[in-house]
């Protein structure tokens, strides 16, 4: 059915845009984080990665060392230490 794709087609579109959007959002929140800023001088990490990233460990407060930072992002093995 030609109408069934084409609906399909302009979702599509519509999501891209707005995805699109998003994406300049996020860029424009990178311009004001000094976080975003610094995750993104790493290659490969762009607006989203930075943004997820800052999200989930806001300024780092829950890690009392770097150690405890690595270990939750799985670089190192477990630590069973109390």
């Amino acid at each position: 059915n030609p109408s069934l794709f084409k609906n399909a087609y302009q979702e599509f579109l519509g999501l891209k845009e707005r995805l699109k959007n998003m994406e300049k959002m996020l860029q424009e929140l990178s311009k004001t984080q000094k976080s975003h800023s610094i995750l993104m001088s790493i290659p490969g990490v762009g607006p989203i990665i930075a943004s997820a990233f800052s999200a989930s460990i806001d300024q780092g407060q829950a890690f009392k060392n770097p150690k405890e930072f690595a270990v939750w992002l799985g670089l190192t093995p477990r630590q069973y230490a109390s």
